[in-house]
């Protein structure tokens, strides 16, 4: 009996089942449910809801993408810049986007086979093994006779001294051959069968290896406070021949002074590097040179870019001693009022940096360094958010040859009711205190500038230290 009842209820579900279902409802190809193989193809199948704006590309897309990962399988995973290292002669590797290598190879794709529910629109697109090989034959046989030229003309240009452009051209031929790094590219040069990889890679990064900046003189000595100007040459040469076009910066390891390049290297791959006003202090720095290129627009692929940061910061600048005789000027500084302790400290700081060796007394000092300001109240600045008061301030740095008759001044600077701010809560000292600190930023700018111009004298050995029977004058001010 129970036996009898599973059947019926077998053959209800059955009927329910066939009444329920559509006679004209299509059934969905097998393609849908699982990707097929098909002989000869890469198959790929892409799908997108009917109600979404451009269902039918987006469906295309994703099809591609889906045969796109088929054919990595065909790609190796290595990029050109690794398989270089398979003999050690190339440490470095990077790493390219495979997805994007298989997706140069998408040509002469077709259209196979479309569906759609009403609900979602299914495609599939194949491209044929055969045609892809073709294609890919093709497209390595191209890159490469691009990347043998650019080669040719790269080292062409590295002949006559054309560094920049050999730059340039290694790189195209770097460009021209990256997608196809797992074909490993070869052609003829100088009768020689080469992986011109290899070959761009090593000449590229020869251009600089080999680089050379040659400095006349080798050292520069100065005397400090005579208005000198320092030329220095350079040579540039790459691989022992004259390095032309070439453009170099310049600084100071440290202290202070003006320097100018010329533009470019010549034909014989130099240039000029003038120093002027050169700050006496410190006795010794470096003039540091290196080469100044900006190529991010020539190394602008992620491969290239890598390569292109590893050579950079392999490049050592070359060092040029500058040395300063001693200038052995002594200065006290002290001022004429008792508003200036903010402004004296600074300035006492600014010369000892730079300058002169500070001293406590006047009998021990070549120059007088007198200092004069004067701060003033000013009207009341009304804000949205707060009130502010101004302060204007005025300041005299004058500086006196001791060493010379009747004490000269041979520098003086004076800056005029130079306005400030400050909010009306802040304390008399403290605004004050602020006022200076801006009064020196821009008062020592100007000294900079009159004590490039100045000279002093020098103190004779008969002027050097009083006898003991000799008491200095010290002529001190109290409040100093």
């Amino acid at each position: 009996m129970n036996r009898i009842l599973i059947i019926l209820a077998t053959a209800l579900a059955c009927t329910f089942s066939a009444a329920g279902k559509k006679p004209n409802e299509p059934q969905a190809p097998e393609w849908v449910k699982m990707n097929p193989a098909v002989s000869g193809y890469y198959v790929g199948v892409g799908s997108a809801s009917v109600s979404t704006k451009d269902y039918r590309e987006k469906a295309k897309e994703k099809a591609l993408a889906d045969m796109t990962s088929d054919i990595e399988l065909k790609i190796a995973s290595q990029s050109l810049f690794e398989r270089l290292d398979q003999n050690g002669d190339y440490s470095e590797t990077y790493r390219n986007d495979i997805r994007s290598e298989s997706s140069a190879w998408l040509e002469g794709y077709e259209l196979a086979d479309t569906y759609s529910d009403g609900k979602n629109y299914y495609v599939q697109y194949r491209l044929s093994k055969a045609d892809f090989d073709r294609i890919r034959r093709e497209r390595v046989k191209k890159a490469t006779t691009i990347a043998g030229d650019y080669l040719h003309k790269g080292r062409a240009a590295h002949s006559a001294g054309r560094v920049l452009d050999a730059v340039e051209l290694y790189v195209a031929g770097i460009k021209a051959i990256e997608p196809y790094g797992n074909e490993r590219p070869e052609a003829t040069v100088d009768g020689n069968t080469v992986n011109l990889a290899s070959e761009l890679i090593y000449s590229l990064t020869g251009l600089f290896s080999r680089l050379e900046l040659i400095p006349t003189p080798e050292e520069v000595t100065v005397t400090p406070f005579q208005r000198e100007v320092i030329p220095v040459k350079i040579l540039v040469r790459s691989d022992g021949r004259p390095a032309t076009g070439m453009k170099l910066k310049a600084r100071f390891s440290n202290g202070d002074g003006n320097i100018s390049v010329s533009d470019r290297t010549d034909a014989d791959g130099s240039t000029d590097i003038i120093m002027r006003e050169i700050s006496a202090k410190p006795q010794h720095r470096d003039l540091v040179v290196s080469t100044d290129m900006d190529m991010a627009s020539v190394f602008d692929t992620p491969a290239t870019e890598a390569l292109g940061k590893r050579i950079f910061s392999s490049l050592q600048p070359l060092y040029i001693p500058v040395n300063l005789e001693d200038n052995d000027l002594k200065a006290i500084i002290y001022t004429t009022d008792h508003d200036s302790s903010s402004l004296l400290r600074f300035l006492s700081g600014y010369f000892s940096s730079n300058y002169f060796d500070m001293v406590d007394q006047s009998c021990d000092a070549d120059l007088n360094i007198i200092v004069s300001t004067r701060i003033r109240n000013g009207g009341i600045v009304h804000g949205q958010l707060y009130d502010m008061r101004e302060y204007f301030t005025s300041c005299t740095v004058s500086i006196e040859d001791l060493n010379a008759p009747s004490h000269p001044e041979v520098a003086r600077v004076t800056i005029d009711d130079f306005r400030t701010l400050s909010p009306v809560s802040t304390s008399a000292t403290a605004a004050r205190a602020s006022a200076q600190r801006e009064m020196f930023k821009r008062i020592s700018k100007q000294l900079d500038k009159r004590l490039a111009e100045a000279k002093f004298a020098r103190r004779t050995p008969s002027d050097s230290q009083p006898t003991d029977d000799e008491t200095p004058d010290d002529d001190t001010p109290s409040d100093f």
